[in-house]
């Protein structure tokens, strides 16, 4: 009988190298590498390596597995979207106002 090895499973499809490359690719600044955006998100360094010829086969999910196995940590940003109300700029310079000058009855009262 044969010894199984710990955790199994179908060895590797994905080259040392492929999987290196990944890394490079989320590392750098994607306009070093031609890109017209600042920043990568997860399908992006997925579409580069297709489109460069490096990964016709890999998938999202592999490449979000592969980062996070050699601990490449997407960084989130947060970021403030304006709508086209005309007049956005009046109704939040009210709110702001209630903010430092609240009514009489004050925050919390319920009315009926």
């Amino acid at each position: 009988m044969g010894v199984r090895r710990a955790g199994g499973g179908t060895p590797n499809k994905i080259s040392e190298q492929v999987r290196d490359w990944i890394c490079v690719i989320a590392r750098c600044d994607p306009r070093f590498l031609g890109e017209p955006f600042s920043c990568w998100s997860l399908t992006k360094p997925h579409d580069y390596l297709i489109a460069s010829g490096r990964g016709a086969t890999i998938s999202v999910e592999t490449v979000r597995r592969i980062l996070h196995e050699h601990g490449v940590i997407r960084q989130t940003s947060k970021t403030w979207k304006a709508g086209n109300d005309r007049d956005f700029t009046a109704k939040m310079r009210r709110v702001l106002d209630l903010y430092d000058r609240p009514p009489a009855g004050g925050p919390g009262r319920l009315r009926r």
